[in-house]
């Protein structure tokens, strides 16, 4: 069978569509992905990569397996071929897992306007969204119209990824990418967490910790924890909405207070009212 070359690529040499290929390869960190795996499910079914809107090609090597290339320029059209060509589950689309959680909400969306199912896969850095014509078996963040199935966790499983997912959040940063179905999936394995998440949900308790002291009158062992690891000031209390310089203005322990003051950013904390600790001084 005579190899399909995708329109955009006909005419290059061999070595200008490796160099192409590995420059694909190469912007695969992007928040775009350059391109998307479309794998058939069933060996009753073909299709026709010359039908879909964007450069698709068969794999190497591959009977099943295909790529298609920057998804992002007809990202509906591509979702409305693929819902036609590979109806009743007979095929899916799988995302790099470098995808960023912005573009994996925006293809969510975009398949559950499509009326496809959406689910991730994996956890840590090897998370990856896929989408099909039909739900997808298995545990995973569904989303999208998906109905597939949750995972089965206990109470206490529940609790903790939740204490885990709302750690996460608190953090921010890189830690902000992670999923609540790929935390579920984490407690789910009964795998020890990632050292990285791990030392976030440790900072998380003993930042409780500090807000469960303050509010319980005893700002001295408070004090103590602060002092051993300024961080814990970047906790906020779940219960309040307010950081510990928030709940040592409240509750007038001064000491507490002039010491968060002292701290890199502290004074412009607002919390859950979206107001500073001196701003909530100056109202009592």
């Amino acid at each position: 069978m005579q190899r399909y070359v995708p329109p955009s690529r006909r005419g290059q040499t061999a070595g200008e569509a490796a160099a192409e290929q590995r420059g694909l390869e190469g912007a695969s960190h992007s928040h775009e992905p350059s391109q998307v795996r479309l794998v058939l499910l069933r060996e009753d079914v073909e299709i026709d990569p010359a039908a879909c809107p964007l450069d698709c090609e068969r794999q190497e090597g591959s009977t099943d397996a295909y790529t298609v290339f920057y998804p992002d320029r007809l990202p509906s059209e591509l979702l409305r071929w693929f819902a036609e060509a590979c109806a009743s589950g007979a095929g899916r689309l799988e995302f790099p897992a470098t995808l960023s959680k912005q573009e994996r909400a925006r293809w969510h969306g975009l398949a559950d306007r499509a009326r496809l199912h959406t689910q991730s896969v994996g956890v840590g850095e090897g998370r990856y969204l896929t989408i099909g014509t039909a739900p997808l078996e298995g545990g995973g963040e569904g989303g999208g119209g998906a109905a597939a199935g949750r995972l089965r966790l206990t109470s206490k499983q529940v609790v903790l990824a939740r204490f885990i997912y709302d750690a996460a959040q608190m953090e921010g940063g890189k830690h902000w990418e992670r999923s609540r179905g790929e935390i579920e999936a984490l407690v789910a394995s009964g795998q020890p967490l990632p050292a990285d998440l791990q030392a976030i949900v440790d900072k998380r308790e003993r930042g409780e910790r500090v807000n469960a002291l303050l509010k319980a009158g005893q700002p001295s062992q408070a004090l103590e924890l602060l002092a051993d690891d300024p961080k814990l000031a970047w906790v906020k209390d779940a219960e309040s909405g307010g950081y510990p310089l928030h709940i040592a203005a409240w509750h007038g322990y001064e000491s507490v207070a002039l010491f968060l003051a002292s701290l890199p950013g502290c004074l412009e904390q607002r919390d859950g009212r979206r107001e500073t600790a001196l701003a909530g001084i100056q109202q009592q």
